[in-house]
């Protein structure tokens, strides 16, 4: 019996970047939202003193949201990096070899 089959780590690799960029990208949604709700706030009725203590809150969400955005791209950077070691480091058998195994 022959067997052949093929490993292809880059498939991970993208699947990985792909729930990077996910959860960037609902970060950044969460963003716009709170931004909306500051336009709102600014254009409501209330007085002066409530509106700026609702949009020094929201801020702060907005602030915590960017420092999950920037942790995100680093865990990124540093898989990105770790993967390409490891590509280098495995090159005569890298991802994109074919295996063959022959059973008898």
């Amino acid at each position: 019996m022959l067997t052949i089959s093929s490993v292809s780590s880059s498939s991970t690799t993208s699947v990985k970047a792909s729930d990077y960029d996910n959860s960037i990208e609902n970060l950044q949604k969460q963003i716009k939202n709170l931004q909306k709700q500051i336009t709102k706030i600014n254009q409501s009725e209330s007085d002066e003193e409530t509106k700026q203590q609702q949009v020094e809150q929201i801020q702060s969400q907005i602030q915590q949201l960017q420092a999950q955005i920037q942790e995100i791209k680093s865990k990124q950077s540093k898989a990105e990096k770790e993967q390409q070691s490891l590509t280098e480091a495995n090159f005569p058998l890298n991802a994109s070899s074919k295996q063959l195994n022959i059973l008898a």
